[in-house]
């Protein structure tokens, strides 16, 4: 995949939930969601998107919020961080019963609770 500006229902997206962020500094990271590529998706077919080539462990959750698809299933997204710098937007089946194609409106997010 060739690195891609971001669309802008992504960058609208990136841009909540940094400004809504369930971490304290996931504000700082808002100046970011500007500039950033996407660099891969994920594998899977997911909606998910990755800002930098190698993805590793020690990701910092900025914000992660849950939603109801039009599906009735329970599904969750997160931006996170690694080294300091904006790494991904992940999207996840809370329930395991769904595959999460399209990312969601910022209105039908509600923050999860769940610690990471």
């Amino acid at each position: 995949m060739e690195p891609r500006q971001l669309t802008k229902i992504e960058r609208h997206l990136v841009q909540w939930l940094l400004e809504n962020g369930t971490h304290p500094d996931a504000a700082k990271f808002r100046h970011e969601a500007d500039t950033v590529e996407v660099r891969s998706r994920c594998d899977c077919g997911c909606a998910s998107i990755n800002f930098i080539d190698d993805i590793a462990g020690g990701m910092q959750v900025l914000s992660d919020y849950g939603w109801t698809a039009q599906s009735g299933n329970q599904c969750g997204i997160f931006v996170f961080a690694q080294d300091n710098k904006l790494a991904g937007l992940e999207v996840w089946s809370v329930d395991g019963e769904a595959d999460v194609v399209e990312l969601p409106e910022p209105s039908v997010l509600t923050p999860l609770k769940a610690a990471r």
